[in-house]
């Protein structure tokens, strides 16, 4: 695994356990026009890496979550991630249900290289809204947060 990938992985879980999935603990920046986004990377005057945080409610989630990861991307903006978190259901065909929702998308163009290992990251090719030949790279987290309880 990347280093950049694995200080994402901390950051999204280490965000996670702070706040509880309560995002508004978590730094926001106004995102015009769309509204605001939970991850926002930025070099100078540059977005480098947008990314949208939701927990699983069934398959609505990616398709809402798409949408609106796809809508607070500027033409320039090209790198994005859904960061899922699953913390009931069983995590294989909740993994299994994203990525069909993912490839259904109508802005979905392609699939990316991916992980070897099942659920633990996934890469995909996505047209920017209103322009199918501008392509931005979407990375799909799965981050399954069972507890004893739950699973």
């Amino acid at each position: 695994m990347s280093s950049h990938f694995l200080i994402l992985r901390r950051l999204a879980l280490a965000s996670w356990k702070a706040s509880r999935i309560v995002w508004a603990a978590m730094p926001r920046m106004r995102r015009e026009p769309a509204g605001k986004t939970d991850i926002l990377v930025r070099v100078e005057d540059r977005h480098v890496f947008i990314g949208e945080c939701k927990s699983w409610k069934g398959p609505k989630t990616i398709s809402d979550t798409l949408d609106q990861l796809l809508g607070y991307l500027v033409w320039r903006d090209n790198k994005a991630a859904r960061l899922l978190f699953i913390r009931r259901g069983n995590p294989t065909e909740i993994i299994a249900k994203s990525l069909e929702k993912i490839r259904s998308h109508p802005s979905f163009k392609r699939e990316g290289t991916h992980s070897d290992e099942f659920g633990e990251r996934y890469n995909f090719v996505f047209h920017a809204n209103g322009d199918e030949s501008r392509e931005i790279k979407l990375a799909f987290l799965p981050f399954v947060l069972l507890t004893p309880s739950t699973s």
